[in-house]
């Protein structure tokens, strides 16, 4: 999936955050490609907006209120993400502090159509951590559970990212992987981050730590079977900082026309019943 997160996001947007474990996680809000729309709660945003233009690409995603990590591109243009990265970066300090984090990855290791995958992008990624570090800004990518904790799992310079958010989705669990004697709780969904979290960690990576959860249902499923993985997730949420998290994202709660074409089977939770389960 495109955005987890964006994917945090996103998350990683710990404005200005020492790398030490806060009380409540951040809050990060992901809005959707023609957004923006109003969203409550948000400690920082990310738009991942699809407007080709870098100058209006930027103008666009400053439209949100407050802090902002700076949205890229889609791994699905990737070329087209490399060839305006450094436009985008430099348009964007135009805006003062207002983007303080870039996305640079979504999912690294990860092939939608295969699963597991080698990181073949990682030199030019790297690249763009350092272009973006000598204009002051950190760095965000994203990784699955199932990437992290395979024992093949290996980055070249895990510090060049200033932050790893993690994304674990109880809906969309594309492996099992061996936790060994790792263990937070009885909680899959809680072990699955932490467990990772720990990996991360004893790889060396001193950066910060994201927690994305699912905003989202698969549409056709049952309110129980909702409920039955709901249920775990906020116990998740309720537990992010313990687990090593300094920021939490929602991918899903809201989606945009692009991504519900892209993704027909979502059904985002803002505005229905199951919202209140996702909030921060």
């Amino acid at each position: 999936m495109i955005k987890r997160v964006v994917v945090f996001f996103l998350m990683l947007l710990m404005m200005g955050c020492s790398g030490s474990v806060t009380a409540k996680p951040i809050n990060v809000c992901v809005q959707p490609s023609d957004g923006p729309v109003y969203m409550q709660g948000c400690d920082a945003s990310v738009l991942t907006s699809n407007v080709f233009d870098p100058v209006a690409n930027v103008a666009h995603q400053a439209k949100v209120a407050g802090p902002m990590v700076l949205w890229t591109g889609k791994k699905a243009n990737w070329n087209q993400t490399v060839q305006q990265f450094t436009a985008l970066v430099d348009e964007s300090k135009k805006y003062g502090n207002k983007f303080e984090w870039v996305y640079l990855y979504d999912e690294i290791g990860w092939c939608p159509n295969s699963g597991l995958c080698w990181f073949d992008h990682e030199d030019t990624v790297l690249a763009g951590a350092a272009y973006a570090h000598s204009k002051g800004l950190n760095t965000l990518v994203t990784i699955l559970p199932d990437v992290i904790l395979d024992p093949r799992f290996k980055l070249k310079d895990i510090n060049a990212y200033d932050g790893i958010s993690i994304d674990v989705y109880p809906s969309i669990r594309p492996t099992k992987p061996d936790f060994g004697s790792c263990k937070f709780s009885d909680n899959e969904l809680e072990n699955l981050f932490y467990c990772s979290a720990q990996k991360l960690r004893s790889l060396g990576f001193t950066g910060q730590l994201g927690y994305i959860f699912q905003g989202f249902g698969i549409r056709g499923e049952s309110h129980d079977h909702r409920m039955s993985y709901l249920i775990k997730q906020r116990q998740a949420i309720n537990n992010a900082a313990a687990m090593g998290a300094t920021a939490v994202m929602s991918f899903g709660k809201v989606l945009g026309a692009v991504e519900q074409q892209a993704e027909p089977v979502l059904e985002p939770f803002g505005g229905t019943i199951y919202e209140p389960w996702i909030n921060q």
